[in-house]
């Protein structure tokens, strides 16, 4: 498995960052999501948490047409404060990673699942519930995830 990852000054703590930055991200996330779509479930599963697991900080990138890169972004992992970011406090150079995401609420939903697989003793019954939803989370899977949700909902 290869992962695209980056150096990033840890000095540089502000939300935002530049449009070569993102570029970056943009780039390092295609890298990626071309190694994970050539995978089955559950390897692009293994591969995602491998990302997280990797990176001090992963960002996570969606399409916006808003944007003047095409796509906006949320800190998925390392948020400034974030335990984290204490590990590198003292290192000038943090490891990044961007992966991408379909929308913002694919973020959110990937940040916590994260948090709970991070926060887990892997044979809690809490974290066998966090890696089936990360499951449900990855590329292969995503869109018969929402299915499931919305019919869930909706009826």
């Amino acid at each position: 498995m290869r992962t695209e990852m980056t150096r990033r000054n840890s000095k540089h703590r502000e939300r935002e960052i530049t449009a070569e930055q993102v570029q970056d991200l943009i780039d390092m996330a295609q890298k990626n999501s071309a190694s994970m779509l050539a995978a089955d479930e559950i390897n692009q599963a293994y591969m995602l948490v491998a990302i997280f697991n990797a990176a001090d900080r992963v960002y996570g990138l969606w399409p916006d047409s808003s944007k003047p890169s095409g796509y906006a972004y949320s800190i998925m992992k390392g948020e400034p404060g974030s335990a984290a970011m204490r590990r590198v406090a003292g290192n000038p150079d943090m490891l990044v990673a961007g992966v991408f995401q379909q929308d913002e609420n694919h973020v959110d939903l990937t940040r916590q699942l994260y948090k709970m697989l991070d926060g887990c003793g892997v044979n809690d019954e809490a974290y066998r519930l966090a890696w089936s939803m990360w499951l449900g989370t990855v590329p292969a899977n995503i869109e018969a995830t929402k299915a499931r949700v919305r019919a869930d909902i909706f009826g």
